[in-house]
Parts: structure tokens; C-alpha cells; sequence
């Protein structure tokens, strides 16, 4: 299993920089960069959950561009770590969390980690879709892409 998430935020991660190389100059405003800053903050968001940290960037920060390079830099080394210490039982354990709303609720990392890469994946198509309205020619992230184009690392 620790195989199969390392490489899907290995994919994670390519897919973010690819999104972020589309926008190409697009204002920090544009609601497509405000889509991919929404994804970076809240892979963080998710990371503190698991350890019990409360994150100190809003859900929908406004960041330039070398500011979500950064991020995307950083987001991927914090879940490589997480990753290389999955266990079955770390998968299986339970994490409380209040959500932005006030609402508590309990997941597993294993739910936790599903829901950061979806949640990635919808948003970045979010971002093609407005990049796409500009008339540029969005990213291509999808998973199958990236493996068989040798993006993804053994």
C-alpha cells in the first residue's frame, strides 16, 4: 500500500506544478489561480488534521506564484514523510477534527489521504476548465498521463 500512495503523490505533486506552470502569468485573483492556491492550502489543512495541528493558512489563501512553488516544494516533502511511515495500523487510525464550519467529525488517515488526492484532482480541473476559457491550452494532469509519459518515479 505505502508503494501505491507514494506514487500517486508523486503524481500528486507533478499534476500541481503542471497546473501551476499553465496559468502562465494569469493574475493572482483569477479564479483559476484561486483554485490551485484552494488545493495547496488545503493539502496542508489535511496534513495538520492528521497530526492534531491546527493550520495556520486559510482554506483560501491568496499566493503568488513563487509562494504556491514554494508550497507545492513543501506539501511534498510533508507527505512523503507521511508516507514513508504508513502502517496498516496508521492507515486504520482515527482522526478527530473540527472543519472549517465548526462541525466535528472522525476519519481515518486512510480516508484523510483518499480525500487529499481527489479533492486535488477536482480542483485542477477547475483550473483547466478556466484556463481553457482564455483561450490557452490548460495542463494535462490526469493520472494515466503522467505513468505513461515516465512522470511518475519507480
Amino acid at each position: 500500500m505505502k508503494k501505491h500512495y507514494k506514487r500517486l503523490f508523486q503524481w500528486n505533486d507533478w499534476a500541481n506544478r503542471e497546473a501551476l506552470a499553465s496559468l502562465n502569468g494569469a493574475p493572482s485573483g483569477s479564479d483559476a489561480h484561486k483554485a490551485l492556491c484552494h488545493v495547496l492550502a488545503a493539502e496542508l489543512l489535511w496534513h495538520d488534521r492528521i497530526y492534531g495541528r491546527v493550520s495556520a493558512m486559510p482554506v483560501w489563501p491568496s499566493l503568488s506564484t513563487q509562494q504556491c512553488l514554494t508550497e507545492i516544494d513543501r506539501l511534498r516533502d510533508m507527505w512523503d514523510s507521511v508516507i514513508e511511515r504508513l502502517t496498516e495500523g496508521e492507515l486504520e487510525r482515527q482522526v478527530s477534527y473540527t472543519n472549517t464550519k465548526g462541525d466535528s467529525f472522525t476519519s481515518t488517515v486512510e480516508e484523510i489521504i483518499t480525500n487529499v488526492l481527489l479533492h486535488g484532482s477536482y480542483h485542477r480541473g477547475q483550473v483547466a476548465r478556466e484556463v481553457r476559457k482564455t483561450g490557452a491550452t490548460p495542463a494535462m494532469t490526469d493520472y494515466i498521463h503522467a505513468a505513461r509519459t515516465g512522470k511518475l518515479r519507480e
